[in-house]
């Protein structure tokens, strides 16, 4: 599997999460904030951002799985 078409499934997979996981999913793994730079800029607790992180790339995880993209 290309490396482009990774990219598109796995932002394809992103798009169909809840916005709270989207949000810190992306902020994370794209935009590169630390988690605790994620906190401030949401005004969430530290250990919800952990939470939503976990959380997020566990569904995304299935999510992916689901549409037999790329198995993470």
């Amino acid at each position: 599997m290309s490396q482009d078409k990774t990219r598109i499934e796995l932002l394809d997979g992103v798009k169909h999460l809840k916005d709270q996981y989207r949000s810190v999913i992306i902020l994370k793994y794209i935009s590169d904030y630390s988690q605790e730079e994620i906190a401030e800029l949401l005004h969430i607790p530290i250990g919800t951002v952990k939470s939503r992180l976990f959380r997020g790339l566990k569904l995304l995880r299935k999510e992916l799985q689901k549409g037999e993209y790329y198995e993470l």
